[in-house]
């Protein structure tokens, strides 16, 4: 029994598969996070990992729960949140509340759900705070800012709030949540900044963050990590920041502070390739001697004309330029794709699949993953496409095909429940086909090769590179089709880490 129950709603029926089991509800435990230090007692309810949920969901309810909360995420995800809504409606008189992304860039659209009572249109720690104190005292004033509500069956809406002050946050608290359900030990996701100054035109920070970057000071942020490090000992720290490299001098002294406190982990986060020549040698060296494991970059694409059309503000030679300085000094990197951006020709998109070939060429270590373009809602892209006669959902589980078709976390989805099966008239048939194609030999081209300096544990790997490098030849002669690599693959790597655990007594570290 619980004064909040917040619901996240899982892809796929669960339990969903283990690698996307890593990632702890962030978002939810984030909400929760001020309502634990206001003294509310708060059960998380994470579809992901229980097929009982429905059980679990009714089991906490209480004639003291105050409401439920469901997150949102444009995709699959939705099918199942509104499961969630309508079986806490179809047996209590419980409020429901959505909050998360999707609601927020759609509040109009959501509220119409006969099912969904509020929305809590962005950053919601305050505004869903001062919902709860509403919903507790009875009084039926709703005037808070960044609130949606329904009176006497209309839709209403209040200002939306201003930005939060992130040093205000009360810390994480992931002890909502069981650990070894996420192995939190072995990676733990948290945030120190919001949003992204740039102006990406398929991203939703533009409307969302307001193309506004805020952060947690370092000193805040290494007395956060100090905790978490104490208190849950993991081995990796994901900061699942939308830009954590935006301000570098902020990113170094948050590398100092890891290595003034003996902080000991890996760690990883998001980064602009382009920042990587504004980093001089001494920032490299912090950021290795902190712990950092590897970059991420959205690339996008391998013709500079999608480039410009993107509004990325990148260039090609500024990527081959940021990838050799990383290969010189020993930094394993990765990159992401988007193809079939509105504008794009099959003939940038072949020069993406070449772009691509080029990198792993110069890097066997180069990872990469493609996706098709989704237009999310409040993205610049997503009002450009009107002009092709594209059909935007009208309700809100018309969105649920809006998801990539492959993600090795998520094998249930596929092409007939993506975006792959939506009209898109701004690309042709064959270009779609390509598409469809790239992404999935990706599945495993794109894949990180296994590196050990330990000959045994090379020799057990052999067997899953070579299907690696078989792909990224089959990649590089654009010998795309059916892809018998993908379930090899999966097989070879099971038996590995089956093989790996009676060896070592564990699985390897992510």
């Amino acid at each position: 029994m619980a004064d909040v129950v917040l619901v996240e709603p899982t892809p796929i029926d669960p339990p969903v598969k283990f690698t996307y089991r890593a990632y702890a509800p962030l978002t939810l435990l984030t909400i929760a996070a001020p309502l634990v230090k206001e003294g509310y007692s708060v059960k998380i309810v994470d579809q992901r990992i229980n097929s009982d949920w429905v059980q679990e969901l009714l089991g906490s309810i209480s004639d003291e729960t105050l409401c439920v909360g469901v997150t949102s995420m444009t995709g699959r995800q939705l099918i199942h949140a509104l499961k969630a809504s309508a079986v806490v409606k179809q047996n209590t008189d419980i409020p429901v509340v959505w909050g998360g992304i999707h609601a927020s860039l759609l509040p109009e659209q959501t509220m119409a759900d006969q099912n969904i009572d509020f929305v809590v249109q962005g950053e919601g720690e305050q505004t869903f705070l001062e919902l709860l104190h509403t919903l507790e005292e009875k009084k039926g004033n709703y005037d808070i800012d960044g609130l949606w509500y329904k009176q006497n069956g209309a839709i209403k809406t209040n200002p939306q709030r201003k930005f939060l002050d992130l040093n205000t946050l009360p810390r994480i608290p992931f002890e909502l949540v069981n650990i070894k359900d996420y192995d939190l030990d072995d990676a733990l996701p948290i945030f120190t900044s919001r949003g992204c100054a740039h102006r990406c035109g398929f991203c939703y920070n533009l409307r969302y963050c307001d193309r506004r970057w805020r952060a947690m000071n370092p000193a805040r942020v290494i007395e956060d990590l100090k905790f978490y490090v104490s208190k849950y000992k993991p081995d990796k720290i994901i900061f699942r920041d939308d830009n954590f490299f935006q301000n570098l001098k902020r990113a170094h002294q948050i590398c100092e502070g890891i290595i003034n406190e003996g902080l000991r982990f890996r760690w990883r986060a998001s980064c602009r390739i382009d920042y990587i020549k504004q980093m001089t040698e001494r920032d490299f060296q912090v950021v290795n001697d902190s712990g950092f494991e590897d970059f991420g970059f959205g690339m996008e694409s391998g013709s500079q004309r999608v480039l410009d059309i993107m509004k990325k503000d990148i260039t090609i030679e500024e990527t081959m330029q940021a990838t050799d300085k990383l290969r010189r000094l020993g930094f394993i990197y990765s990159g992401s794709f988007v193809g079939g951006y509105p504008g794009e020709t099959e003939e940038d998109l072949d020069e993406t699949i070449d772009f691509i070939t080029t990198l792993f060429r110069r890097d066997p270590s180069f990872a990469f993953v493609t996706f098709i373009y989704v237009p999310y809602p409040g993205t610049d892209a997503h009002d450009d496409l009107l002009k092709y006669g594209f059909q935007f959902p009208e309700k809100i589980e018309e969105w649920a095909n809006f998801h990539f078709a492959y993600d090795t976390a998520l094998p249930g989805v596929g092409k007939k429940h993506s975006f792959y099966s939506i009209k898109t008239p701004w690309l042709a048939d064959s270009h779609k086909e390509t598409l469809h194609n790239m992404d999935l030999l990706c599945q495993v081209a794109g894949r990180p090769l296994f590196r050990s300096s330990s000959i045994l544990k090379g020799l057990m790997a052999f067997p899953y590179n070579l299907l690696i490098h078989f792909a990224r030849y089959r990649w590089a002669h654009k010998m795309f089709g059916f892809v018998p690599e993908l379930p090899l693959i999966d097989l070879v790597r099971k038996a590995g880490l089956s093989v790996y655990r009676l060896i070592f007594g564990r699985f390897p570290k992510r």
